[in-house]
């Protein structure tokens, strides 16, 4: 379950306290469990993998991240309806299922293969 990124943060229950992650100028929420906030608060990546039923719409609106990644600790018909949800939405949605591994963009130090 570990993502190509070499980061192990999207293993299921590894960041049980630390569900925002900095990683190469980038803030990525990986949330254990639906999210009960309701204030604004800006991510640049959000990645859905725990198996409660999320609402997209909600997280895009509190989070405002660029991009949606669904994990695939869901059910696969849950990952095609997050997909077909966020497309109707016109919310950027990134499956790791049907698009591969997410890589993070940006500058990467020279003999940095941690991506």
């Amino acid at each position: 379950k570990v993502a190509h990124t070499g980061c192990h943060s999207w293993q299921q229950d590894v960041l049980p306290n630390n569900e925002i992650v900095g990683f190469n100028g980038k803030m990525v929420l990986l949330p254990h469990n639906d999210v009960t906030v309701t204030n604004h608060f800006a991510v640049d990546y959000l990645l859905i993998n725990y198996n409660e039923k999320a609402d997209l719409a909600i997280l895009q609106k509190i989070f405002s991240p660029s991009v949606i990644v669904v994990g695939n600790n869901l059910s696969r018909k849950r990952q095609n309806s997050y997909i077909k949800k966020g497309k109707e939405a016109g919310i950027k949605i990134h499956s790791l299922a049907n698009d591969g591994a997410f890589i993070l963009n940006g500058d990467i130090p020279p003999g940095n293969i941690n991506q």
